[in-house]
């Protein structure tokens, strides 16, 4: 069975975006780069935190994604959004076989 058909979402990816103000600095927000990726999210077991040496109470999530012109373009600190949830990019790996990339994501707390 191929990789890609264990995807079962579809999201998009953003890159944050720095436009000047009035003021002299900056404001952020999100650009859409990628608008329809197929992928699957995943949290990540404690297991995995233990060997991350992660001790925080943050959500970490797995995204994973087939390995293609398109995906390889995702960036760290980019971020996927699946409806409403944000998950910023913290991590990048690439599989040994180079079939899909796993990204290790933060959820982000939007207002």
């Amino acid at each position: 069975m191929p990789i890609a058909d264990h995807f079962n979402k579809t999201i998009a990816v953003k890159r944050k975006t720095y436009t000047s103000d009035s003021q002299g600095g900056f404001v952020d927000s999100w650009a859409t780069s990628i608008a329809s990726i197929a992928c699957r999210i995943s949290l990540v077991n404690s297991s995995d935190r233990t060997i991350q040496q992660r001790t925080d109470n943050v959500a970490v999530y797995r995204i994973y994604v087939v390995a293609n012109a398109t995906s390889n373009g995702i960036k760290l600190h980019d971020a996927f959004v699946d409806s409403s949830d944000l998950y910023e990019i913290v991590g990048i790996n690439y599989t040994s076989l180079r079939t899909h990339i796993q990204f290790d994501c933060e959820k982000i707390l939007t207002e």
